[in-house]
């Protein structure tokens, strides 16, 4: 998995979207310093950078998805659309 599909969209960051590992190390990267980057940011942003085979790039995608949601920060559905279950 280099990317994520559908994208992800992000609470708190309209007109956001992380379609990419790349994008996920990004946000990371850029939002280290606000209060929901602490808890175990550097881990995520790590597995993000150095993942390099397919079960390496699932395995960080989950744990970024997995992260945002222990945050509060993943959208269930697009910017103007119903939240899904």
């Amino acid at each position: 998995m280099t990317g994520f599909d559908p994208p992800l969209h992000l609470n708190g960051f309209p007109g956001l979207t992380i379609c990419s590992l790349d994008d996920a190390a990004r946000f990371l990267h850029e939002h280290q310093h606000e209060q929901h980057a602490i808890h175990n940011r550097a881990g995520i942003l790590r597995r993000l950078q150095v993942a390099i085979t397919p079960a390496d790039e699932d395995d960080a995608a989950k744990a970024f998805i997995g992260w945002l949601e222990a945050e509060g920060l993943l959208l269930r559905s697009a910017p103007g659309q119903p939240d899904k279950p």
